[in-house]
């Protein structure tokens, strides 16, 4: 009896669920943003005086350049990419 692992099939395996955990995380890193952005918002109608405004745009801004991104694990979703693609070569040059 056989228990070889096709090579093929187990890095097509581990390449799509790669893919679908940093899908995932970017969505829910986006839907995190979007209820922080949604905070500020309400913050930002709450505020009186234009320095306070400023301060909260501040703020959302600083969550969206630096959160996001971060959060989204940019870097992750382009090294599944990349495997996907690599893979997708080395299978279809075949």
């Amino acid at each position: 009896m056989t228990t070889e692992i096709d090579p093929i099939q187990f890095e097509t395996h581990v390449a799509l669920r790669n893919g679908a955990s940093v899908l995932r995380e970017m969505r829910l890193a986006l839907e995190y943003a979007t209820q922080k952005l949604a905070e500020y918002e309400a913050r930002y109608e709450g505020m009186e005086g234009l320095l306070d405004k400023a301060q909260v745009l501040n703020f959302a801004l600083a969550h969206v350049c630096t959160g996001v991104m971060t959060n989204a694990r940019i870097d992750l979703a382009a090294n599944a990419q990349a495997e996907l693609y690599a893979l997708g070569k080395r299978v279809f040059a075949a």
